[in-house]
């Protein structure tokens, strides 16, 4: 019996990578693994391209490069764009619905404000740092630390647990977590191995 899976184009979250050594090489092996669109600036490119990463779309000049064969190349002014917020904004104008993006210099509050355009991850570290919709539910593990802060709100209730934001929250026990909040936006930020 065969256990493949047809993944449709733009199903898998893209991969927007600002600094490829940000994450542990296992991780980004991870990412990979599903050949997300692959999505950086030209001046990381070349490290990029240097570990195996096939790139889909480049940002910037890239006179200077050797682009990959059916590798597209966009504009962009590094001086008065921000990267991260013209890949964004590519996805969205191109349908994609999530991305995962790898950086060391983003602002996890960014995350905000691009979760009105798609559902986007930042990975920082050994971190992972997402928006959770109200009513947002996952499995944890007992004694997962997870570190959570808020726009507009200063408590949350998880589950049976009311909490003050932000705060390092410890997981007590296997389980289901729902997040409830009345208004505004919660990041949750989990360890990654």
């Amino acid at each position: 019996m065969s256990s493949h899976h047809v993944i449709r184009e733009k199903q898998e979250p893209a991969l927007i990578i600002e600094d490829a050594d940000t994450i542990a090489v296992e991780y980004l092996g991870q990412l990979l693994e599903w050949s997300p669109t692959v999505i950086c600036a030209s001046q990381a490119y070349e490290d990029i391209v240097n570990k195996g990463i096939k790139v889909d779309v480049v940002f910037g000049d890239a006179s200077f490069l050797d682009l990959q064969e059916h590798t597209k190349l966009l504009p962009y002014h590094e001086k008065t764009e921000h990267f991260i917020s013209m890949a964004i904004q590519w996805l969205h104008e191109n349908s994609y619905a999530a991305a995962n993006i790898i950086s060391s210099s983003m602002d996890a509050s960014g995350l905000v404000a691009y979760s009105r355009l798609l559902t986007a991850t930042l990975l920082c570290g050994n971190t992972k740092t997402y928006v959770a919709a109200k009513g947002f539910a996952k499995w944890f593990p007992e004694g997962d630390v997870i570190h959570l802060s808020a726009f507009q709100q200063s408590k949350i209730l998880v589950n049976q647990y009311a909490l003050n934001l932000p705060c390092k929250w410890v997981v007590p026990a296997d389980g289901l977590y729902t997040f409830s909040y009345d208004e505004g936006s919660l990041l949750i930020k989990e360890e990654i191995e």
